[in-house]
């Protein structure tokens, strides 16, 4: 479960968890994307248990965090911005069972695979945003 991780409970990493959680927030809020980014970076960095499971752990984390955060950050874009959220919705069925596959297959893989997807997948959604 999450809190395996004690860095969550050891009061020392709590300023830093604010300061990641408000850049998380900022970043969720200004693209529509990267507080996952450096959720799973600061969870990693700040835990000191690097089995497969303690990893596998700050993924489920980074998403139980990432999910609240994009509902303010959408309540906030429709609110605010008025956004047209109709085309997304196409999306939601699909990405839930992706979702669900996705987790079913984090707990068949090395977290090494997982490391190395989650690297390629950041370095290719840098360079996409570098050249359009």
């Amino acid at each position: 479960m999450f809190m395996k991780n004690s860095f969550i409970t050891d009061k020392r990493h709590i300023p830093l968890l604010i300061i990641a959680g408000i850049g998380a927030g900022f970043l969720n809020g200004l693209l529509g994307a990267g507080a996952g980014v450096i959720l799973v970076f600061v969870y990693a960095a700040l835990s000191k248990d690097k089995s497969d499971g303690s990893v596998k752990d700050n993924f489920a984390m980074t998403v139980a965090t990432v999910i609240p955060i994009s509902v303010f950050s959408t309540v906030n874009y429709v609110t605010k911005v008025g956004a047209d959220l109709s085309k997304s919705l196409v999306f939601l069925i699909p990405g839930a069972v992706g979702g669900l596959l996705g987790a079913w297959v984090t707990d068949k893989i090395k977290t090494s695979h997982l490391k190395f997807i989650f690297a390629i997948l950041t370095a290719i959604a840098g360079i996409n945003m570098i050249f359009r």
